[in-house]
């Protein structure tokens, strides 16, 4: 049996510079509109996305990044790849600043998160139950 993923959907290149964060967020809206997802679950989705490419912006020192969002199952998994071999670190946030919040709101707003190493950087991916039930 093989682990790996299906096709991606959809594939976003963004810049590593601040307006990427909203780009992302309005690609992660056009794709959940076409699949007729519920707005929990965008809601979900829209902040998790943020989060993670906002670390990438702020974090990674890369040019480009690359989101992918891939059906799997009954999950939408979202992929951020970039070029950075440094590694997302989790930590337990101080909830009266302003930031290192990021991974904690990915881990209690998504059903599945993590990260991992690939020849050209990392990926950090999360999932979300988009349509319980379904095993397609």
């Amino acid at each position: 049996m093989s682990s790996a993923l299906p096709a991606p959907l959809k594939k976003v290149w963004l810049g590593n510079r601040p307006e990427s964060a909203a780009q992302a967020r309005h690609e992660l809206l056009l794709t959940a509109r076409a699949l007729g997802l519920a707005a929990d679950v965008v809601d979900r989705l829209e902040l998790c996305t943020s989060e993670i490419v906002t670390n990438v912006i702020q974090h990674a020192d890369c040019s480009l990044l690359t989101m992918c969002f891939t059906r799997t199952a009954e999950r939408l998994r979202v992929e951020v790849n970039d070029s950075s071999a440094s590694m997302p670190v989790s930590s337990d946030p101080d909830l009266c600043q302003e930031t290192g919040r990021g991974l904690f709101i990915v881990a209690h707003q998504s059903d599945g998160h993590g990260a991992y190493r690939t020849r050209a950087g990392k990926t950090v991916w999360f999932e979300v139950i988009a349509w319980p039930g379904q095993k397609r």
